[in-house]
């Protein structure tokens, strides 16, 4: 594997630029390929002698230009370019400042070579990619949780009466329990290598066998669905017009001292000019796409021009997510409160600790909503640089409804206290607008930037978006009380839902899951507070007499019904479940029989 020059199109030349020595001198220069701790270096087992790794010394079958964390054979090339590490036709060191080992002979460089496990071309941004090209036909997208298991993803496909379905190769089981189910889905477009779903075709078929659409006129009534939970605990799909999208990039805007545009021509002079000023966002959606913070934050990032950045493991790695933010340069990370801070936390104190601390220099600002962020954790992120922290109070029904801003300065960090945006008040139960330092409760209510409704559920919307005096307001029921200075403090989600990790979860389908165990008489679960997830689940149960079952195998029985993270924390085993006279659940006794037993509350 050598480094060869391009020639105008792309085309590798047959004479090699560099040697291999020539490799090895940049790459040590650039980076020391200093071993680190829990990185899991090629150089670790066989190659346990060496004090940096060395890719010359590395197996061809191994060799990485650059070896980084986790390089087994198993990987395709597509997860490791995916996970930013340079190999076969990945062009050399494209954020690394023009240098003269860049330079020579005025050309352009790839790595070029092939091993046998660089066989998948990268699809990384296929989401994006798709989510666009749906907008540009005047098609409707909308998120689907990953983590759903067949019963859940079959009833979201057919309420959002589903034509086409993209899905990553490693989801194909899970569509094709499915796929005879959804009457209305037409076309299903499988993105990755491996064995091709019956029935499906490639994306990278697709792309090579069509030419690029035509441009079409488009409207601002143009749709985007966006589910989240709702109150049967069924998800439902918020419908956001195209045009209420844009307005919600405000503040993306505001460096220029100017509204949001109206028209194409405004918002491409726009992106222009945010570039030319050097304040283009390039953000770190943490959290996946398919959650409400990244994916409203990545389409108002892409409205105005700037690049977004995803995590490429299934779950949350923080020394990943510090990496991609110093290999692309970040500017913003979006993250849902505790359950990131804590483990990002962790490990800048750890990479601190072990004198090679990880490179900050290009981030700026950190987003947080959807959960509570605490003051202990905004202090911390200070410690190690300061940077502006926005704490932001929005749902997927009504973003920027309040903000918490610090700037730099431990003091003016706080939990779960904000400051109420232009177009947000609090409205009481019976219609009225709470008075400052009134003590009196309400629910937070957004007139600015409002969706059309929920689709297909026009009681729900009617409850959620009201017109009072006239003016229609988003409603999506946290309760907050309002302080004498204006600002307010968060009390929570008026209905019986659990927010954990930013992640809404609802007791009936736990509970259902549960209860489909034979052993189980009856259940409710509810949520209690938990440092890092904001919430966790938690099921009070009765068994039936004798019974000799596990938690544990209790927790992987809902497994088998529902999203794993779904599913209890902790199983709370009383002699039997109250229920009010009617037969409904009572939430009141149940989590005040969780707070006793666990002493959480």
């Amino acid at each position: 594997i050598g480094l060869y020059e391009l020639d105008g199109d792309g085309t590798p030349l047959q004479t090699e630029t560099y040697t291999n020595e020539d490799i090895v001198s940049f790459a040590r220069a650039w980076t020391g390929f200093k071993v680190r701790p829990n990185r899991e270096n090629l150089e670790r087992g066989k190659y346990s002698g060496y004090n940096y790794v060395d890719p010359m010394v590395v197996d061809a079958d191994d060799r990485d230009v650059f070896p980084k964390a986790k390089l087994g054979k198993a990987l395709s090339l597509s997860e490791r370019l995916r996970r930013g590490y340079l190999a076969d036709r990945e062009v050399l060191c494209r954020d690394v400042p023009a240098q003269a080992f860049l330079l020579k002979n005025q050309g352009k460089y790839v790595f070029q070579g092939k091993s046998k496990v660089y066989d998948d071309k990268d699809r990384s941004g296929w989401t994006e990619e798709a989510q666009f090209a749906a907008f540009k036909q005047r098609a409707v997208p909308c998120n689907v949780n990953y983590r759903y298991l067949a019963d859940e993803l079959a009833y979201l496909l057919t309420n959002a009466d589903a034509k086409a379905l993209f899905f990553d190769v490693t989801l194909a089981d899970r569509v094709a329990e499915v796929r005879d189910r959804c009457p209305d889905l037409q076309l299903m477009i499988q993105v990755g290598g491996g064995e091709l779903l019956d029935g499906a075709v490639h994306y990278d078929d697709l792309l090579a066998n069509h030419e690029p659409a035509p441009r079409i006129e488009r409207s601002g009534d143009d749709l985007w669905f966006l589910y989240t939970g709702g109150t049967t605990g069924n998800p439902k799909a918020v419908m956001w017009p195209h045009a209420e999208l844009q307005k919600s990039a405000e503040a993306f805007y505001r460096p220029l001292g100017q509204p949001v545009p109206t028209t194409v021509e405004a918002a491409v002079a726009a992106a222009v000019e945010l570039h030319d000023r050097n304040r283009t966002t390039r953000v770190l959606a943490g959290a996946p796409l398919m959650h409400g913070t990244s994916g409203i934050v990545s389409l108002q990032v892409l409205m105005t021009g700037g690049a977004v950045a995803t995590l490429p493991s299934r779950s949350f790695d923080a020394t990943e997510l510090w990496e991609v933010v110093a290999h692309h340069r970040l500017t913003m990370l979006a993250i849902v409160g505790e359950a990131f801070s804590r483990p990002m936390l962790e490990e800048l104190d750890r990479a601190k600790a072990a004198g090679q601390p990880h490179d900050l220099s290009s981030l700026f600002q950190i987003m947080s909503s959807g959960v509570m962020w605490s003051k202990e954790s905004k202090t911390r992120f200070l410690e190690h640089k300061k940077l502006t922290l926005l704490d932001t109070l929005g749902s997927s029904e009504s973003p920027g409804q309040g903000s918490q801003l610090t700037k730099g300065d431990a003091e003016q960090a706080k939990t779960a206290k904000f400051e109420l945006g232009d177009t947000t008040v609090v409205i009481t139960d019976d219609g009225r607008i709470v008075e400052p330092g009134s003590g009196e409760r309400g629910r937070l209510a957004n007139r600015g930037v409002v969706p059309l409704g929920y689709f297909k559920d026009d009681k729900k919307t009617a409850e959620t978006f009201p017109t009072i005096n006239g003016v229609r307001y988003s409603i999506p029921g946290d309760y907050a009380t309002v302080e004498t200075d204006g600002s307010i403090t968060l009390l929570g989600r008026g209905s019986v839902s659990i927010n954990s990790g930013g992640e809404k979860i609802y007791p009936e389908e736990v509970e259902e899951a549960l209860k489909s165990h034979p052993d189980v008489i009856d259940c409710n679960v509810v949520g209690l507070p938990d440092d890092r997830w904001g919430q966790t689940v938690n099921a009070v149960l009765s068994l039936e007499d004798g019974a000799e079952i596990s938690d544990d195998d209790l927790i992987s029985h809902a497994r088998t019904r529902i999203a794993a993270y779904k599913t209890p924390k902790r199983i709370l085993r009383v002699e039997s479940v109250l229920r009010g006279p009617n037969g409904k659940a009572d939430y009141t006794w149940a989590k005040k029989t969780a707070e006793e037993i666990t002493g959480i509350s």
